[in-house]
């Protein structure tokens, strides 16, 4: 009996980490395609509103990246340092290594 409810707790937790990675890409994606379409403050309103005050680092980074883009560096800027701070209390090499990426083509805009 405690097999079985440990692996259905198990499969419960893992469902729920895939579905909400699943949202995330598929958000990522939605606003990707914008920004090829050079749709920037809708980019930017969709991720506003469908990632709320929780978002990820990623898709934190991914606002820094639209902000970039759309000319508001500053408020792109103030993002990448937040981001950075919350890295630091976490370290996640692969998110460090989005944000620093970001950083830099927020310096090649500025």
């Amino acid at each position: 009996m405690q097999k079985l409810l440990t692996g259905t707790w198990l499969l419960v937790t893992l469902n729920l980490i895939a579905f909400g990675q699943g949202q995330e890409a598929d958000l990522m994606r939605q606003v990707d395609d914008l920004l090829l379409n050079s749709a920037f403050t809708e980019a930017l309103a969709l991720l506003e509103k469908e990632s709320g005050h929780a978002s990820s680092i990623l898709l934190q980074n991914k606002k820094a990246e639209v902000l970039t883009r759309n000319g508001n560096l500053e408020e792109a800027e103030k993002l990448l340092h937040t981001i950075q701070q919350q890295i630091t209390a976490q370290p996640d090499d692969y998110l460090e290594a989005v944000t620093r990426s970001n950083i830099g083509f927020l310096q090649l805009n500025q």
